[in-house]
């Protein structure tokens, strides 16, 4: 195993939060309503499948 510097771990973890902290939000919520709508679209059609 490698021995990472303690400035080295500091770099490593101060870019992956740079890179994590830049997601937005509003991205997040859009996809989880998609996946929501798609989810409901797809309960409706197997509903209808098995019982229409």
């Amino acid at each position: 195993m490698v021995n990472i510097s303690s400035k080295e771990e500091n770099e490593n973890k101060n870019t992956y939060l740079r890179y994590t902290s830049g997601i937005n939000t509003r991205h997040a919520i859009a996809c989880g309503l998609t996946a929501d709508l798609a989810g409901i679209i797809a309960a409706i059609t197997v509903g209808y499948w098995f019982f229409g």
